[in-house]
């Protein structure tokens, strides 16, 4: 008898965990992440996957700090740098790095300012302002950054309310208790507490409210670094013409915070003749390029504003 239950039990357990798998919507999930002391989960340094599947066919990549792109080297003459910062839209899920809105900003700043330009992508799928924030506290400094631009969209506030621990390969959503049995997370105790008890370990909280607290805090810690801070708000799909259902989301690309300085891509979308979409609502290369055409004017400001402040700055003998 109890050795049917075992194995019963053995058999719900690999269920779901197969289950879970098939509801991610990153079927590479095991090899994305890593834990995070300050994120609570980050991806994989020296990452290269080949991906496919829902309409993506495209190479997750990340560099020695497991961001996509350049390493954060040392400023080089007359440099301009730009940290940017963001969830997967602004990684790039569905592109390749060279695709991104990011590679697409560094390459036009080029163009028209004619000196060097470094724009670095510190987009981590899944991630919420908080942990943007957390990971702005931090590892900023490390970029040496003239400017930081957050790429916004309508799910963080949503995610600034949940919380996110990596473990033995899976995302855990707001665990209840990461109960582990050889190091290995027990999914059908979570289904117990979460799924059939129904548990909950938060408490509903107002998103707008914590969303424009941490917003502000971001603000406020980019002007001690003496750093410009804009926030780019990049439309839902279902908000723009090129929706697939019938019921738009409605609740505008950008959240409601007077006090920072935004841009609203919406109308920048609105001027794509092809979907700037993928079929799972992230941005396709299309998308990347309408972003980082949207960006430069901003870009093309703070980077010769630094120029000129670089030139009043009286060199060491």
């Amino acid at each position: 008898m109890g050795v049917i239950l075992i194995a019963t039990l053995a058999a719900i357990e690999a269920g779901l965990r197969v289950f879970f798998l098939r509801l991610n919507s990153f079927p590479y999930i095991a090899h994305m992440f890593r834990d995070d002391p300050i994120t609570g989960f980050a991806l994989t340094p020296n990452m290269r996957i080949h991906a496919v599947g829902d309409g993506n066919d495209f190479t997750l990549d990340t560099n020695s700090m497991g961001l996509r792109g350049k390493e954060p080297l040392p400023r080089g003459p007359d440099e301009c740098r730009i940290l940017v910062m963001g969830d997967s839209y602004t990684y790039g899920i569905g592109v390749d790095a060279d695709e991104t809105y990011s590679v697409r900003l560094e390459t036009r700043l080029r163009d028209e300012l004619q000196r060097p330009v470094r724009v670095f992508n510190a987009g981590g799928p899944g991630f919420g302002t908080v942990q943007e924030l957390a990971f702005y506290r931090t590892k900023g400094p490390l970029f040496d950054a003239d400017a930081v631009l957050l790429g916004f969209f309508q799910n963080d506030p949503e995610d600034n309310l949940r919380v996110f621990k990596y473990a033995d390969g899976f995302l855990f959503e707001n665990p209840s208790r990461i109960v582990s049995l050889g190091g290995h997370p027990i999914f059908l105790y979570e289904f117990i507490v979460k799924g059939v008890l129904g548990w909950r370990p938060l408490e509903p909280g107002d998103q707008a409210a914590k969303t424009r607290e941490v917003l502000l805090e971001l603000k406020a810690l980019a002007a001690n670094r003496g750093q410009p801070l804009l926030v780019a708000c990049i439309p839902d799909r279902e908000d723009t013409r090129f929706a697939v259902h019938e019921k738009p989301h409605g609740s505008g690309a950008c959240p409601d915070v007077p006090e920072l300085r935004m841009l609203d891509l919406s109308s920048a979308f609105a001027t794509a003749t092809t979907t700037p979409f993928l079929p799972d609502h992230h941005i396709n290369k299309v998308g990347h390029r309408i972003v980082g055409d949207a960006l430069v004017p901003w870009a093309v400001e703070v980077c010769r504003a630094h120029a000129v402040a670089t030139a009043a700055t009286p060199r060491a003998p």
